[in-house]
């Protein structure tokens, strides 16, 4: 009696244990796995933290860019974009003077073409500066010709930026004596005036779809 009580004690405490195993087992698994979730849901919330905090960080960016301008604009008034023009000569007075330092010591036909062509083209980057300053003055003056003028400004900026890279490829077309940059420059200086046309035609569709956008928010409150 004394053994088959012990053999049932002994079968008994083996269960209790193997039940106890695989209960320890069971609880790890759902600790991994909960670790998991809480791991990846903290992933996803420190995520949209981050989305959040940078939206702000850009917000107040764009708050303080505004602040700045109405300050410069209603301090100055309609002289605001001379003296921006103005400023803006001088940087490029600066960057053509920089340029000319550096072919000095290193000697680069490329640096000493691009510092000419800044020196010799001061009127014109002035000239540049004033009509997209005005243009700005005007649609920020007026906001009913917002949606009239800033596709007239953007277009006529890209126009500009097109105008630069043909020359900079003009000359490293020279530089390296490819006929193909050089063949490339001519052909986008040729082409300025459909490149701005071009995106004033497309600077009018988005404004009218940001317009139309603009005026169903309003009628939606």
């Amino acid at each position: 009696m004394r053994r088959v009580f012990l053999l049932h004690y002994i079968v008994n405490i083996t269960m209790v244990k193997k039940g106890r195993v695989k209960r320890r087992k069971r609880a790890v698994r759902v600790r991994r796995a909960r670790a998991r979730k809480a791991g990846h849901t903290g992933i996803d919330e420190n995520f949209e933290h981050f989305i959040e905090e940078l939206g702000v960080h850009h917000k107040h960016i764009a708050e303080k860019h505004h602040a700045t301008r109405d300050w410069w604009y209603g301090t100055f008034g309609v002289v605001g974009p001379l003296l921006g023009a103005s400023i803006g000569m001088i940087c490029v007075a600066i960057v053509a003077f920089i340029l000319s330092m550096v072919y000095a010591v290193t000697g680069t036909p490329f640096i000493s073409l691009l510092s000419a062509f800044l020196n010799i083209n001061l009127p014109v980057f002035l000239l540049v500066f004033l009509v997209l300053n005005y243009l700005k003055h005007i649609y920020l003056s007026h906001e009913r010709l917002y949606y009239i003028v800033k596709p007239i400004k953007v277009a006529f900026g890209i126009a500009v930026a097109f105008w630069l890279l043909a020359w900079v490829m003009q000359f490293a077309g020279m530089q390296a004596g490819s006929i193909q940059l050089m063949s490339a420059s001519l052909a986008i200086m040729g082409s300025l005036t459909n490149i701005f046309f071009g995106f004033l035609v497309l600077g009018y569709i988005v404004a009218l779809v940001k317009r139309e956008r603009d005026l169903y928010g309003k009628r939606a409150f």
